[in-house]
């Protein structure tokens, strides 16, 4: 098991805790590596001092999401690489499962069902996106009524209990081959973080492999704990991410296509921000703070926006 941890420490423990009761009564030979990306929080400290048997690979600066995972997935031994976010728990049963999905050789990659701290059903699974779905998702034209039409089916109907092939799922944690992962290279380190395993999921499939979801593997995830420590860099860094992503699946003119847009959406979501901030009732200090935080997000994206090498 491959865990990436950036000021996570409270998360962390806990995932750790998890996965080695998720080894011990699953019965199979597993190891654990956390690939620390530079935290500050003493997350180190607490896994040497609690975690004994785990293996810890320091980076000195944070260096992404799918460069550590890759990291990871080097210094790990084992036929199968489970790679998990620090603030995801895995439930009883869930490693047995996902390894037993793999175990049919055309598969590639599992993905357990995931639900959140309340214990509700996240909708993990995803078709892949086409081109107008992709530029809508995450701005604020995919709340609008006229343009949803256009994102129908992007997350498809699973039925509950069943396992299925899919086109990717989110990647809270993924259990992957390893001769699958190394055969197309491991994930794409160009992904800072967000859409590496929409991209991995897609080579893979395109290398001929399954993905499959496996809603008997249940795993909680809490959501945002390294992300939501800094809201508009990764907002950009989200942004930056699908400008790879439409670059490296479809064209470059479609990567501008996409920079342009979302560069655009931004600044329209700005726009009336501002003006909510200039309103001197209620809550003003908070209306300047999203407006701030839109406006860095919008020039962090500016500045490097269609950068893909």
């Amino acid at each position: 098991m491959v865990i990436v941890s950036y000021n996570v420490q409270a998360p962390l423990r806990a995932c750790l805790a998890s996965a080695a009761r998720t080894a011990a009564e699953s019965g199979l030979q597993a190891e654990t590596i956390v690939v620390d990306n530079a935290s500050t929080d003493g997350s180190v400290a607490m896994v040497e001092a609690e975690f004994g048997g785990v293996t810890i690979l320091r980076s000195p600066v944070n260096e992404g999401y799918g460069a550590a995972c890759n990291r990871g997935a080097g210094a790990a031994g084992g036929e199968i690489l489970v790679f998990l976010n620090a603030d995801v728990e895995l439930a009883t049963g869930a490693l047995r499962e996902l390894v037993a999905a793999l175990e049919d050789a055309r598969a590639g990659l599992a993905g357990p069902a995931v639900v959140d701290p309340a214990g509700h059903l996240h909708r993990s699974v995803r078709r892949f996106p086409s081109p107008h779905g992709w530029l809508l998702d995450g701005t604020l034209f995919e709340r609008w009524w006229g343009t949803r039409w256009l994102l129908a089916g992007y997350r498809p109907a699973i039925e509950p209990g069943r396992p299925s092939r899919v086109d990717w799922v989110e990647g809270a944690c993924l259990a992957v081959r390893r001769e699958a992962f190394a055969a197309i290279g491991g994930f794409d380190s160009g992904y800072f973080m967000y859409c590496e395993e929409l991209d991995l999921c897609r080579r893979l499939r395109r290398a001929g492999r399954s993905v499959l979801y496996v809603p008997a593997a249940v795993v909680t995830h809490q959501g945002g704990a390294s992300a939501g420590q800094a809201a508009a860099i990764n907002r950009a860094r989200f942004l930056r991410s699908k400008v790879r992503y439409a670059d490296r699946t479809w064209s470059r003119g479609m990567a501008v296509v996409a920079a342009t847009f979302y560069a655009s959406a931004l600044g329209l979501e700005l726009a009336p921000a501002l003006i909510k901030a200039l309103v001197p009732a209620g809550n003003r200090g908070g209306r300047i703070r999203a407006a701030r935080t839109i406006a860095r997000s919008l020039w962090l994206f500016a500045a490097g926006g269609t950068r893909h090498d």
